[in-house]
This record gives C-alpha cells, structure tokens and sequence, in this order.
C-alpha cells in the first residue's frame, strides 16, 4: 500500500486501481483511497445516507412490532390484481413436435 502526503494526491488517483493509496498528512494517515465498484459505489451511499438509513430502521422496529402485510392485502391496498404467471419455457415434448413436422 502506497503512503503519500495530501498534495501529491492528484498524482497518484489515477493508479488507485492498481493499489490503495494512503493519504498522509503531516506524516499522518487520515484517509485510504480505494478502488471502488459500481456496486460497491450504491451499497456505501445507501448505508451512508441519514435519512435513508433512519427510515430503513423506523421500518425494521415497526415490523418487528406490528408485523408484515401480506401479498394480497398490499394488492387490495394499491388496487391491483396479481397476474397470472407465464410459461417462459415450452411444455416438454411439444417444441421438438414443432421441429420436426416441416421435415
């Protein structure tokens, strides 16, 4: 891991994906910079983020007082109807019937 002092940061921040750099300042660490996904990206804004992370635990504490909602009841709240689930996949037997009928 590379130290470098606060002034000569601009000059290392390019090479961060090839390894960390540690900000000195003073002789001092006070910071790491790390490279970073853009998963890892959404997941330290959305754990870092007050408001977000307050509402996240009000809801926790209230279901865990209350409980859930069921799928239904949410649909009636909203007033939805659940769909009826496709068939993504063909039925065994039938596609290869398909095939080999213009032969």
């Amino acid at each position: 891991m590379r130290r470098v002092e606060l002034a000569a940061l601009s000059e290392y921040i390019r090479d961060v994906r090839k390894d960390p750099v540690v900000v000195l300042e003073g002789g001092k660490p006070v910071a790491a910079v790390v490279p970073m996904t853009a998963d890892e990206w959404e997941n330290y804004v959305v754990t870092h983020h007050a408001p977000l992370v307050e509402s996240t635990r009000r809801s926790a504490e209230r279901f865990r007082a209350e409980g859930g909602s069921s799928i239904e009841k949410v649909m009636r709240r909203f007033g939805t109807r659940l769909k009826a689930a496709r068939r993504t996949l063909p039925r065994p037997g039938r596609a290869t019937a398909r095939r080999t009928r213009g032969k």
